[in-house]
Formats: structure tokens, C-alpha cells, sequence
């Protein structure tokens, strides 16, 4: 019997169809992936299966008792509420409920008293799955368990988010839930963050459900893909990984079936028309008189209906962000081998030391990523480097013929309330540059007249690398570029930044997006000295494996996916 299941579920927005004819069942033991593009309706669909959202059409059936912890995106304390009261938060109220509970099974008479004990029972059973007596001491061990010991006491508000996001899958971890969802577990925790939370979660007993843009995650910790898409769901094994070849080969098969169908289809409508202008030569007499003539451009105009009833669909692949050259932006015009000199490069925030005499080149043409935990100083690193270069002396020797194109992580240098029509043209852009431009940046018609205020972080992330080509940097510092964007919006940075020739220097915590595009990682420790690695020598043999597997597989199917390409042309 499963856990949790939906049937036939239907929810919409103001007329605009969210969800529609959703089936899901989850099974002890699941572990699901729920990928989808931004806006398809993930959080909606989460929400309805927690039994926080009850205004859909369709049913919802849990099984008897069902423990359900879910973890939300936005995790927001409040006022002065510490780590631990925001963790015993559920328990407070649970042991309020006993008590009341307690009174009412004292006072009750005769013929309320059925009725009261179990009320009692299930307030006890609650108050018992959440610790008991003895939660205080199990929430000291949960803070431990995802990776704040010690922390009981500090204002949970003043804590990173990546902190307050694992504070609060501490807490639902202490209803010892059967079935845990999770919407986008990974905002904002770092590199090793990341990384704790995957072997955290390949340990979990609970079925899981999870939201996540990172695929890394998915490929460890998933065994099924679910992907939301124009508010239907369609299933896959595997991981990430799988689930992505198998979309590949599917989208082969259907684009040469699609192929075939088109040219049937062209070949039909010429026959058609064929007979139409022979039937059009002959007067309607001549015509009656000659039933063969009119009975064959019936059947072909039947044929050609039927045909086009049937017809397979162009397979779509993923939403395309960018469509961009980023190949050939002026490598060649560099003629020091190196792009960046750093030595003794020392930077201190207050009393917090964060860098001590730290020393590294990057050569030009080079990709490099910058990699450590939270507040280590990456972002501070980025801004210096933008901020004060100097070729002629200094810790920060930026080679005279780099022209830097900056992607920064909140401090994007647009200007609020500017149009980016304007902020393009005070570049030098002219109208028809903006918009051809914008176009390769994913951008729609409207566009060059919406304000720099209401873009998305996403839309800002691209907007900035717009900016970055436009000017020809050869140069890219990048400070969490793929920042608010899908999967699909991922994979098209991803693909755009691979063509690019230039010189990469990148600060990111996704791994999928380091491993693909990164030679050479430099790695912050201690917050004092830089240590460099090859990528090779960065990620785990599991990763290694993974690799090897996929580029097997992939080289099966290679052949398939470049004629696909070829006869989808341009």
C-alpha cells in the first residue's frame, strides 16, 4: 500500500491550469526526484501532497498515521526565538495539547469519557514521537546531527541561511516522519554543505521527496525522476543522470519518427494539390462524368486529415536560456601567458582574518574555480579583483589585454529603475543589437522595455552576461552564475560558457556546473592560504564512476542525438 498517493489531482491560478490529471503514488523506501522548470508547479504539487494546500480537485490519500515532515524553501524565524526553541517549537505545542488534553480526560463524565481518552492517546502519541520528556536532550543530539553542535542558544534569525535551512530539517526531523519532502534543500548552503547534506540523505530511512535544481544531489540521492511539465507528470528511473540520457534517446527516436511524418505529411499535401488543379482544369460536368478524379482528391484530402491527426510532435528538449556565440571573444588578442597574478594577497573583515599572504596565477585561457565554505571570503576576493587590479604593482596583477566581464552575486551594477533598453545603449548598443542580443539571452519581445527592477535573479544573472559578451570580455568572473536558475536554464549556461574561449574564474556550489567547465579548482582553507588541485583530484571516485558510466552510454546513443541535430537543422 503506498504512503502517499494522488489521483487525477487539478489546481489552477486565476483560469491558468497548474496542475492537471496529476497521478502519484509513493512507496516505503521511495526516493524521488521532482524536477521541472520554474513555474511548472513543483512547490504547488508538493504542497497539495504535504496536506498544506487543500483547494484542488482530485484526491489525496495518506495512509492511517502517516508521518509527513516537510521542508519548505523559505525558512523564516522569529523575533528572538533561539535554535533551540525554534526547534522544540512543535514539541511546545505538542506538550500544551497533552495538557489540555489531560484535563479534559479529569473532568470528563461517563458519557464524554471515550471520546476524551482518546483524545488524550493522540495528544500523548504526539507528544511522544516528538521526544517526550527527554526532547530537549534529543534536540541537542539532532544540531549535532546536521552540523550546528553547540549552537542551542544563538538567535536563530541571526543565523546564515544555509544554517537556518538546516535548523529547520532538524526540526522536522524530530517528528521522525515516514515520508520527508524536501523543496529546494540546498538553497544556500556551501561546497561542503552541499556535500554533507547528499551522505546525509543517501543515510535517511524515511521514503524522500525532493525538489532540488542541483543534479549532483539528484544523481546520489534519487532512484526516480518525476518531471512536471505543463501540469502533467511523466516517470522515470534512475537518477538524474538516467532520467536526462533517456529524455535524450527518447528525443532521437521522436524527432526522426516526427521527420518522417512531416515529409509524409508534404508529400500528401502535394498530391492533394496535385488533384485540386486537375480537378479545377475540368468543368463540372467534365468532373461528375469523371467520378475517379473526384473520388481520389476526396480520399487523399481524408488521408492527409488522418495523417495530420496522427502526426508525432517535434520532441523538445528543454527550455534553451541562451542561444549565444561565446566562442571566439578575443583569447588570441592576449599576449601574456598569464591572465591573473596573485601574490600576497591579504584581506581582513574587522578582526576576521580571511586571507594571509595568499599567492596563485591563472593562465590565460584557463578556467579555474574558486571553492570554500560560506563567508571564507570568495565574494570579497571577486570585488577586490574588479575593484582594484593593477597590472603595475599590488597583490592583484590583472594582464593589461584581459578586459573583465563580471557576473556578480548581489552587486549586479545595473542601475533601478532604468529600462535595460537604456543601460544597453548607454554601451553603444543600438535597437536592433538590443534586441538581437537579448534574444540570444532568452530574452522575449517585451523585454527591452521592463524596468532592471522587475527582472528575476535569474533574468539578472543572464542579463549580466549579456553585458559580459557585448563588451568582449575575455575575461568571466563569475559569482554564482547559476544562482535562480533551473535545470534547463543550468544546462544552457553550462553549454554557452563551454564553447567560450576566454579565461574563466568561477565561484559556484554546484558541482555539476564546477566539474563540467572547471580544469583547475582553487580551494580556500582555514581561511588563510589558498590551496590549488586539479578538478580531477577534487571530486570523489563515486563521481569518477558515474562519469565513466554516463560517457558510455552516451556514446551509444551519440550517433542518434547528432542526427537528430542534423535534421532538425538550425
Amino acid at each position: 500500500m503506498p504512503l502517499l498517493e494522488c489521483r487525477d489531482l487539478y489546481r489552477d491560478y486565476a483560469g491558468t491550469v497548474v496542475l492537471e490529471s496529476v497521478s502519484l503514488a509513493i512507496q516505503p523506501g521511495d526516493r524521488i526526484g521532482l524536477v521541472g522548470p520554474n513555474g511548472a508547479g513543483k512547490t504547488t504539487l508538493l504542497n497539495a501532497l504535504a496536506g498544506v494546500d487543500d483547494d484542488f480537485r482530485g484526491s489525496r490519500i495518506a495512509a492511517p498515521g502517516l508521518r509527513i515532515g516537510y521542508l519548505t524553501q523559505h525558512v523564516e524565524p522569529q523575533g528572538d526565538q533561539t535554535a533551540l526553541d525554534y526547534l522544540l517549537a512543535d514539541h511546545t505545542r505538542a506538550a500544551a495539547a497533552l495538557r489540555v488534553a489531560e484535563e479534559s480526560l479529569s473532568v470528563a463524565g461517563p458519557a464524554g469519557l471515550a471520546t476524551a481518552m482518546k483524545r488524550y492517546e493522540a495528544a500523548l502519541e504526539k507528544f511522544e514521537v516528538l521526544g517526550g520528556d527527554f526532547a530537549v536532550e534529543r534536540a541537542g543530539r539532532a544540531l549535532a546531527l546536521v552540523g550546528l553542535p553547540g549552537r542551542e542558544g544563538v538567535r536563530a534569525a541571526a543565523l546564515s541561511g544555509g544554517e537556518r535551512g538546516t535548523l529547520a530539517l532538524a526540526r522536522v526531523l524530530q517528528g521522525n516522519p515516514q515520508l520527508l519532502i524536501l523543496d529546494e534543500p540546498g538553497n544556500h548552503l556551501d561546497f561542503w554543505g552541499m556535500a554533507w547534506l547528499e551522505d546525509f540523505l543517501v543515510n535517511l530511512k524515511s521514503a524522500l521527496l525532493v525538489v532540488s535544481h542541483n543534479r549532483m544531489l539528484l544523481d546520489k540521492v534519487v532512484g526516480r525522476i518525476v518531471e512536471l511539465e505543463q501540469g502533467r507528470v511523466k516517470e522515470y528511473s534512475g537518477d538524474y543522470s538516467a532520467y536526462r540520457l533517456e529524455k535524450l534517446r527518447n528525443a532521437a527516436t521522436q524527432g526522426a519518427e516526427w521527420q518522417a511524418s512531416r515529409k509524409k505529411i508534404a508529400r500528401l499535401e502535394a498530391m492533394v494539390e496535385r488533384c485540386a488543379v486537375m480537378a479545377a482544369a475540368f468543368t463540372k460536368r467534365q468532373v461528375k462524368s469523371n467520378g475517379s478524379l473526384g473520388q481520389k482528391l476526396r480520399a487523399r484530402r481524408r488521408q492527409l486529415e488522418r495523417e495530420k491527426s496522427w502526426a508525432v510532435e517535434r520532441p523538445e528538449l528543454g527550455a534553451t536560456a541562451i542561444t549565444a556565440a561565446f566562442s571566439g571573444r578575443g583569447a588570441a588578442e592576449v599576449k601574456s601567458d598569464y591572465a591573473l597574478l596573485v601574490d600576497g594577497y591579504s584581506r581582513a573583515w574587522g578582526s576576521l582574518e580571511l586571507y594571509r599572504d595568499a599567492s596563485f596565477e591563472i593562465g590565460r585561457g584557463e578556467r579555474v574555480a574558486l571553492v570554500g565554505p560560506n563567508g571564507c571570503g570568495k565574494t570579497t576576493f571577486l570585488r577586490d579583483l574588479v575593484d582594484r587590479h593593477d597590472w603595475q604593482n599590488g597583490p592583484l596583477r590583472l594582464c593589461p589585454s584581459m578586459r573583465l566581464g563580471y557576473v556578480a552575486q548581489d552587486r549586479d551594477g545595473f542601475r533601478r529603475g532604468r529600462s535595460v533598453r537604456g543601460e544597453f545603449a548607454d554601451l553603444g548598443a543600438r535597437e536592433n543589437d538590443i534586441r538581437n542580443l537579448l534574444r540570444d539571452f532568452g530574452f522575449g519581445r517585451g523585454d527591452p522595455d521592463r524596468a532592471i527592477d522587475t527582472l528575476s535573479g535569474g533574468e539578472l544573472n543572464r542579463l549580466q552576461l549579456a553585458r559580459a559578451i557585448w563588451t568582449g570580455a575575455n575575461f568571466l568572473v563569475l559569482d554564482e552564475p547559476t544562482n535562480h536558475l533551473d535545470i534547463d536554464a543550468r544546462e544552457s549556461v553550462e553549454d554557452a560558457l563551454a564553447e567560450y574561449d576566454g579565461t574563466l574564474l568561477i565561484v559556484s556550489h554546484d558541482r555539476y556546473f564546477i566539474e563540467k567547465l572547471a580544469t583547475r579548482i582553487v580551494e580556500l582553507e582555514n581561511g588563510k592560504a589558498l590551496l590549488e588541485r586539479r578538478i580531477k583530484q577534487a571530486v570523489s571516485e563515486r563521481d569518477f564512476a558515474l562519469g565513466r558510466r554516463l560517457a558510455n552510454e552516451l556514446q551509444a546513443t551519440l550517433v542518434d542525438i547528432e542526427r537528430l541535430y542534423a535534421a532538425w537543422g538550425a
